[in-house]
């Protein structure tokens, strides 16, 4: 008997132990749900405020882009945008063009629906634009107002503050650089002056109005705006303006001219009334006008160290050097900004011009108010990567670096750097 009384006990305690497994007939309902696997975010960074507002965020040696299409919404519906299939990031850094290599093309977030994002290195970001820092906007593919394969610049969302974009870009602002010189920056591009902002009764005026002005260090090289070609024909100034080119031109007695850019001479727009002056004809019959028609605005900011601009610069010093050539000489491309900055730089610098005359004078340009602006950082980034250094400022001979670049790269001589700074002092 008390073996029979054990048996159940044994199977009442089998019983049990099952029911607490949801066996023996027990509520299976009762049993708690597996916890859901916890989602980790692939993303680099934390989209935090910051990153919503300028969509990137600054990681140490790293920036990352973000392109958050639920915050972007209202401008993806503007753009007509019903599908994306790619978002890119295009700037100063990479020439504005498709990107190569594929770090700037964002990668779409496996954990966070909607979000792309591209996470590159700070070295790889530096150059800047005309703003003086670097420069980009986002770029979606996909579906645009019903055509599929197409592809739509975002421009700067709403939420960006003053500061932080820059004539329609947006941009990166690192530590220690000064918002309130961006901003300002931002109003003089954004200005356009009229023949009452000048007072052409001056010098300075009239030299202020055509970008004409001496060329620091070099009292025989004159840098200026373009002597024919009215690019700005929409002001009330661009008549004014090529009109005192030519006066300053023939004031200063200029014998010859260097353009970099091609040859218009034959391509005058009759409807803006362009035209060669008897001076300015006189040069070009006599031969005394030289064409550098590659030069082109990457090369001179981007790519300053390369054998493309080496050859530049020794055509132009050997242009000056032709016996044929008689100085004064004036130089200048179309505004007489980008082109003309960067080569007056090294011709001031091989004259023996300091850094900061040759910043001032190219922050000058700015003066006309064409809703064209350049700040000195774009030069200075030029420079940089021409001679291989940091920081142009702390170099200590300006003259001796520069010319020991362009005479390691077999495009002058000293002896020609001698001549050409003596023809032109």
């Amino acid at each position: 008997m008390m073996k029979h009384i054990s048996s159940w006990s044994c199977l009442g305690a089998v019983c049990l132990s099952l029911s607490l497994l949801g066996g023996c007939g027990s509520d299976s309902s009762d049993t708690p749900e597996p916890a859901a696997p916890v989602v980790v975010s692939d993303l680099p960074t934390t989209q935090d405020g910051t990153a919503l507002t300028l969509g990137y965020k600054l990681v140490d040696s790293r920036v990352v882009f973000f392109f958050n299409e639920a915050t972007q919404k209202a401008a993806l519906d503007a753009k007509k945008i019903s599908a994306i299939t790619g978002v890119s990031v295009r700037g100063s850094f990479n020439g504005w063009t498709t990107p190569t290599p594929a770090a700037y093309q964002m990668k779409a977030s496996a954990t966070d629906k909607g979000v792309w994002y591209a996470d590159i290195p700070l070295a790889s970001v530096k150059a800047p634009g005309n703003s003086g820092q670097p420069e980009f906007q986002f770029i979606v593919a996909g579906t645009v107002d019903g055509a599929a394969g197409k592809e739509t610049y975002m421009g700067v969302p709403a939420s960006v503050p003053l500061g932080y974009w820059f004539s329609g870009n947006q941009l990166l602002v690192f530590a220690g650089d000064d918002v309130n010189a961006i901003i300002n920056n931002s109003v003089v591009a954004s200005t356009v002056k009229t023949i009452a902002d000048f007072n052409l009764a001056t010098t300075a005026g009239r030299e202020k109005i055509s970008n004409f002005r001496a060329v620091p260090g070099l009292s025989k090289l004159f840098r200026t705006y373009h002597p024919f070609k009215k690019s700005r024909a929409q002001y009330d100034t661009e008549n004014e303006r090529v009109a005192q080119v030519n006066l300053l031109m023939q004031e200063h007695g200029v014998k010859a001219d260097i353009t970099l850019y091609k040859d218009e001479t034959k391509s005058l727009d009759a409807a803006l009334g362009e035209t060669l002056t008897p001076y300015y004809q006189a040069i070009v019959d006599g031969g005394h006008a030289y064409f550098i028609p590659a030069a082109d605005y990457n090369t001179v900011y981007y790519a300053s160290a390369g054998e493309k601009f080496g050859g530049w610069i020794k055509g132009a010093v050997e242009f000056i050097l032709d016996p044929a050539t008689e100085a004064p000489v004036s130089i200048h491309c179309r505004l007489g900004t980008d082109r003309t900055g960067v080569f007056t730089a090294v011709l001031a610098a091989l004259g023996g011009a300091s850094w900061d005359a040759i910043r001032a004078d190219y922050q000058r340009s700015n003066d006309m108010g064409i809703k064209e602006f350049r700040d000195y950082k774009i030069l200075k980034y030029s420079l940089e990567q021409m001679l291989g250094v940091s920081d142009v400022a702390a170099v200590t001979d300006l003259k001796a670096a520069v010319s020991k670049h362009f005479i390691d790269g077999g495009y002058l001589t000293q002896a020609q750097i001698d001549a050409v700074v003596a023809k032109l002092k």
